[in-house]
């Protein structure tokens, strides 16, 4: 399958048209266009392989989508897609957990840091931060947020992260990024790999959405925003339950150019985060809770908040 494909619209006429009319935007090479449509909603222009039908000989742009790999072209607009979300309630919820179940909290890192919005609630007076996503779009997002202070950023896979061994009185993976790991094998990894970084009695603490708000929020979800004429996005999403991977497509429109990314989470019934966490060996679960308590985790919560804890004590 082409990693490109096209969508046609329509130039509007120069003043002589009475269809709604978006507004101007440039294209590559400096070319100031219209886009005019009759009867279709004006988001409809980001479908593939839209065709608006064409009168009196007027001619017609070919409108690439380039595709992109997941968070390339979307950290851009990220901060905007997340804006719902309270990055100091959730912090302090993770340093509550921390302080329950682990033996410090001096050096925190976050392993799925994206642009860093979590990472100033979670430092301290006394507590070091370090933020590490596989990314470097999002990573040079995070970089602008903390120009001038000294918070570690590195570009690595969680799994094979550049640091020492019992570097870190903690670990966090938040935001359903361990749901981008598709296998049981690559997430015992990812737990082999937290337990190296981590300092006897350090925790690893990680969220996940579950199959229930999959399927009843987000399977046929659609958000559609445009901040200017330049700058927009529009997400598709759907649950496969046979599949049970959640996919999220990105569309997102910038200075003329679209891009398209497809994101693919895979999403684990409590019986299998369980089944896979005793096949681990590295680390010992704490507790599961549910929804941002110290309640346990239900069949209907929306996410899960796992605790597991590397063995011995800090010195």
């Amino acid at each position: 399958m082409s990693r490109r494909h096209f969508a046609v619209v329509k130039l509007a006429n120069k003043g002589k048209t009475n269809k709604k009319t978006l507004p101007a935007c440039r294209l590559p090479g400096g070319r100031i266009i219209k886009f005019a449509f009759t009867g279709l909603n004006r988001f409809d222009l980001w479908r593939g392989l839209l065709k608006i039908p064409m009168s009196n000989g007027k001619k017609r742009l070919k409108f690439m989508i380039e595709k992109a790999r997941p968070y390339q072209q979307l950290a851009i607009l990220y901060d905007t897609v997340m804006e719902h979300v309270n990055y100091k309630q959730w912090a302090r919820y993770v340093l509550a957990l921390i302080d329950k179940y682990g033996a410090g909290k001096q050096t925190v890192c976050d392993l799925a840091c994206g642009t860093g919005s979590l990472l100033p609630y979670l430092a301290g007076r006394k507590r070091r931060v370090v933020g590490c996503d596989l990314s470097l779009s999002m990573l040079r997002r995070a970089k602008e947020k903390f120009s001038g202070q000294n918070v570690p950023l590195i570009c690595a896979d969680f799994r094979a992260v550049p640091l020492t061994e019992s570097v870190c009185d903690a670990a966090v993976i938040l935001y359903d990024s361990i749901n981008y790991l598709h296998s049981g094998e690559e997430i015992l990894n990812l737990f082999g790999e937290a337990a190296r970084i981590l300092k006897p009695g350090g925790v690893l603490v990680f969220d996940a959405v579950l199959p229930y708000v999959c399927r009843e929020v987000f399977d046929g979800y659609e958000d559609v925003r445009f901040l200017s004429s330049d700058l927009g996005y529009r997400r598709q999403s759907w649950f496969d339950r046979q599949e049970g991977v959640q996919y999220n497509r990105f569309q997102i429109y910038a200075n003329g150019q679209v891009f398209e990314e497809l994101h693919r989470q895979r999403i684990w019934t409590l019986s299998e985060w369980r089944e896979i966490i005793e096949k681990n060996r590295s680390l010992n679960l704490q507790a599961i809770h549910g929804d941002f308590t110290f309640r346990n985790v239900r069949p209907k919560s929306e996410r899960a908040h796992f605790v597991l804890r590397k063995p011995g004590n800090s010195a």
